[in-house]
């Protein structure tokens, strides 16, 4: 009321700092054009309540690619999470640095995500091959792994200290099956699985559509897939491998795009079977 008098009535204009739009008012408190502009709908708690209920996930896939020189050198140089992809420009083989930055910037995009690659050992090794030697034995020994136990009674559960690279991130890996990574300083990481050991066969059988009732990819789809995995192996010199990159990259993004749905599939069976797997897991 001591408001509403201070204004004697008299109408006010402002701009809803949620919807942008204006309205008139003679409440001074009032800075919203309605009571719920900004803020969770009744249909988008009960949408959000299914959804929960449902322990419907976002998945992104996770997949690298490498050539082999006709001098037997392996490079990886190629890197996809969903359908964005990090290239070295000059065909290289990629550093930590990058590898590190590109994902974190994934992550930062959609930080809720379930990040998953399908038999990620490849990639995992490719990954740490440029990281420092004693970084390294730290992260991959079990001499390592010792020095980082955690030692204060009730703490065993939160797994050893993460892995210190310079001033800038934080990692740890779970025997090969889950890495996660941080910038030092961040509250939250990101999780990355691999998913492959729940199928024990190659991602080509898998996604085979003669194998679904109803399939996880086109046929289409799965020929190209088909192609880009018989590529691998093949011995190719600089000029080849730079030729050929649009069609990798295009090839590498599929897989992970086709990846997302069979996991789509395994997740919604998991849960009527009442596992409930978290993107930690």
């Amino acid at each position: 009321r001591d408001h509403r008098r201070a204004l004697g009535g008299q109408m006010i204009t402002r701009v809803c700092p949620d919807c942008g739009n204006t309205f008139e008012t003679t409440d001074l408190r009032r800075i919203r054009c309605r009571k719920n502009c900004g803020r969770t709908s009744a249909s988008s708690n009960k949408a959000r309540t299914r959804r929960r209920d449902a322990h419907i996930l976002d998945f992104i896939g996770v997949d690298g690619e490498g050539v082999t020189r006709p001098s037997g050198q392996h490079i990886y140089d190629m890197l996809s999470v969903g359908s964005n992809t990090l290239t070295s420009p000059d065909g290289s083989q990629l550093h930590w640095t990058q590898i590190f930055e590109f994902l974190w910037e994934q992550y930062c995009e959609s930080p809720t995500a379930t990040y998953a690659g399908f038999f990620l050992g490849y990639d995992f090794t490719q990954w740490f091959r440029t990281l420092p030697e004693d970084r390294a034995r730290m992260l991959l020994s079990p001499e390592g792994r010792a020095v980082r136990r955690r030692k204060a009674p009730g703490t065993e559960h939160l797994g050893p200290f993460p892995v210190h690279l310079g001033d800038e991130w934080e990692c740890d890996i779970l025997g090969t099956k889950r890495f996660k990574l941080r910038k030092t300083g961040a509250k939250s990481w990101m999780y990355i699985n691999d998913a492959g050991p729940f199928f024990q066969q190659s991602c080509r059988a898998v996604i085979d559509p003669k194998g679904w009732d109803e399939p996880v990819c086109t046929q289409e789809e799965y020929d190209l897939v088909s192609r880009g995995k018989s590529d691998r192996g093949v011995r190719v010199e600089l000029d080849a491998q730079l030729a050929n990159r649009a069609q990798t990259a295009r090839y590498n993004t599929l897989e992970n795009d086709i990846l997302g749905r069979v996991l789509h599939r395994l997740n919604t069976g998991l849960v009527r079977a009442g596992v409930h797997l978290r993107r930690t897991q």
